[in-house]
Parts: structure tokens; C-alpha cells; sequence
């Protein structure tokens, strides 16, 4: 009686593929891994073939990733160095000669409106 409730407990359970022995199947059918040749010609779908490596074929749920903004630089003009000036100025398309005053740097920017 333990037997019988064994196999059907077996029957039920959803069996994976079965070939010839030591095949591999193909979207052709059953082959021969080394020889790559076909044993038995049966069209397989790609869900039968990765259930029967035990590839996992759910998709992960996409995780919702939070946009963040980058911190604002809240520098003043007068506070930045002459190199800050300058970067700020090629952001604004404006080549600055570090070679002049920075108040002379930061007039400029301010006349540009980079301020």
C-alpha cells in the first residue's frame, strides 16, 4: 500500500523531459552533445529545454530605483577660486584667462548671468 501512494504521488508530479541516454535536447530534437548529431527528431520549445537544464525562466521584478537630484552648489562667486570660475565659465561657453583679476573673472560671469 506505501508503494502505490508513492507512485501516485510520482505520476503526478510534473515529469522533465526524457531522451535516449546521454542525450541533450534541441529546439530539433534529441542530440548527441559530443557529436552534435540528431537521435530522435522532436521539436522542443525553449521553456522545455530550460525546464529540463533547470533554468529558472521568471522575470525578476524591476526594482524602482528613487531619482536623485545632485546637491546644488549654494558657493557664492566671490567664495569660489579662480580655477571654480573658470570651470563655471566653460559650463556657460565662455573661455575665462585665469590670468586676469578673480573680480574681473567674476564680473564677467555676472554679466553672463552665471551667478
Amino acid at each position: 500500500m506505501h508503494l502505490c501512494i508513492k507512485l501516485k504521488k510520482w505520476k503526478k508530479k510534473k515529469m522533465a523531459l526524457k531522451g535516449p541516454r546521454g542525450a541533450v535536447p534541441s529546439p530539433r530534437g534529441w542530440m548527441n552533445p559530443n557529436t552534435n548529431e540528431i537521435l530522435s527528431v522532436r521539436k522542443f520549445s525553449q521553456a522545455e529545454i530550460d525546464e529540463f537544464y533547470g533554468v529558472d525562466t521568471s522575470k525578476p521584478e524591476p526594482t524602482v530605483e528613487m531619482l536623485v537630484e545632485a546637491p546644488r552648489n549654494d558657493t557664492s562667486l566671490e567664495e569660489m577660486s579662480k580655477t571654480e570660475l573658470e570651470a563655471l565659465g566653460m559650463e556657460h561657453g565662455v573661455d575665462l584667462d585665469r590670468r586676469y583679476s578673480k573680480k574681473k573673472l567674476i564680473n564677467t560671469l555676472k554679466v553672463l548671468g552665471a551667478d
